[in-house]
């Protein structure tokens, strides 16, 4: 089974699932909790995460859909973000920048 990226809003957010990314949280700009990408949430952990103000986690979720739905998914959103970005100055570093995080994000 393959898996896929999603934000989840730390209140819908359930022991047992498994980090995607890294949860951190800072504090005056220190880092003050950090739990690392890969690690599965206890309910202690969520508790740590909600005193220290987190409001989204990036979990990896089950996607049941066949790869051929993923492509043609992927494939539509890629379409979709290209005609957002048809007039924008793709010579741009940072525009180009964006058109490809947007990408990757769409993708995920």
């Amino acid at each position: 089974m393959q898996y896929r990226k999603r934000y989840v809003a730390i209140q819908a957010a359930q022991a047992g699932m498994t980090l995607a990314a890294p949860a951190d949280a800072v504090a005056a700009g220190s880092r003050a909790f950090s739990l690392p990408q890969g690690h599965v949430l206890t309910a202690d952990n969520l508790q740590q995460l909600r005193q220290h103000r987190v409001e989204y986690i990036v979990a990896s979720m089950p996607d049941p859909r066949p790869d051929a739905q993923i492509a043609e998914d992927n494939a539509r959103a890629a379409e979709h973000v290209q005609r957002l970005f048809a007039g924008a100055n793709l010579s741009d570093p940072c525009t180009a920048a964006l058109l490809a995080q947007v990408l990757a994000f769409r993708s995920t």
